[in-house]
């Protein structure tokens, strides 16, 4: 008889991993605790004759999970291409073009609609310099989903291992707001504030991906990670895949939240680190960067340590553990 591990349904980050460990046939390729030969953001190969590497990115999004219900078809396509884009960033690599697959439904598959969804890509490809070469149109009983595969070109990558003991976390804006936004969009909070009422839920149904940054200080960073799946599990990621601790001095948080939690009776530091779909830059780089990096816009927010722990690298603020939580979805 089965046992109950084998019956239980699995999160986002457990069902990659078993595909991959399939995959892989178990051999252990990517870094320390996983089975994916990348365990990054983006995939890549080298070119031999041109020796460069060719890097690809796949992001799928389904607006039933992913999309509030205030979000227009311009703004889910936008954010589906971001979402893509923002990952690049990370990596410090300048995407070239893009695949998009979209699954309609028969009551959505309207002129008006359809227009608005192009308009979309097209606002998110000129904002990014990304050109769209093709993809693919099907039918869908459960609802909108689109999938964007994005392709570039790098000479280097920034990868999520790379930070050694000692060196400088930062983060590329302030936190917090996101989440507060998808509170108020999903009816479960409430603010009188007009401005950061406009601000908050601007935030969820305008994403941003960090791309002119990403590229610009890709140089001096030795790890780097986008924000999507919360501070807090970015923190983790990067942690683990590059066998550091980290530790926060500061919480970045963005104007306003704190008496939006106050108002709400929310905890702060929880909109702060586990809200996700952000889309900001998690980086480290040596000390000597920081008042370089602190001028375009990059806040320093704590340092790497040794990992202390034999269970594996984790994160702190003021020496209290975070828990290892953020944006996963479930199956």
């Amino acid at each position: 008889m089965p046992s109950l591990r084998y019956k239980r349904t699995l999160n986002e980050e457990e069902t990659i991993q078993l595909i991959w460990r399939v995959l892989s046939h178990g051999k252990h390729r990517g870094a320390p605790g996983s089975f994916d030969p990348f365990s990054d953001d983006v995939s890549w190969f080298r070119n031999v004759k041109k020796k460069r590497f060719v890097v690809s990115k796949s992001e799928i999004l389904v607006a039933e999970t992913d999309a509030p219900s205030q979000m227009s078809p311009r703004q889910i396509a936008s954010k589906a291409i971001t979402a893509a884009i923002s990952d690049f960033a990370a990596k410090g690599v300048r995407p070239s073009f893009c695949i998009i697959s979209i699954a309609i439904p028969k009551s959505k598959a309207t002129f008006d609609f359809i227009k608005s969804m192009a308009q979309g890509f097209d606002y998110a490809s000129r904002r990014y310099g990304v050109k769209i070469l093709a993809g693919d149109t099907s039918g869908s009983k459960d609802g909108l989903v689109m999938n964007v595969a994005v392709f570039g070109f790098a000479n280097s990558i920034v990868k999520r291992r790379g930070s050694k003991p000692g060196e400088v976390i930062g983060v590329s804006g302030k936190f917090g707001l996101q989440s507060s936004g998808l509170a108020i969009l999903l009816g479960k909070a409430c603010y009188s504030d007009k401005s950061f009422r406009s601000k908050a839920k601007q935030s969820v149904l305008e994403p941003n991906a960090r791309l002119a940054l990403g590229l610009r200080i890709a140089k001096y960073l030795t790890s780097c990670i986008d924000s999507s799946d919360g501070l807090a599990l970015s923190l983790y990621h990067i942690a683990e895949s590059s066998s550091v601790d980290v530790n926060l001095d500061l919480l970045p948080t963005a104007e306003g939240v704190q008496n939006f939690a106050n108002l709400n009776k929310l905890n702060e530091n929880d909109l702060v680190l586990f809200g996700g779909e952000e889309y900001e830059l998690v980086m480290t780089f040596k000390s000597k960067y920081v008042n370089l990096l602190r001028g375009l816009g990059v806040i320093p927010i704590g340092r790497t340590s040794k990992a202390k722990n034999l269970r594996g690298p984790a994160v702190y603020f003021r020496s209290r553990k975070i828990p290892r939580k953020g944006w996963i979805h479930n199956q």
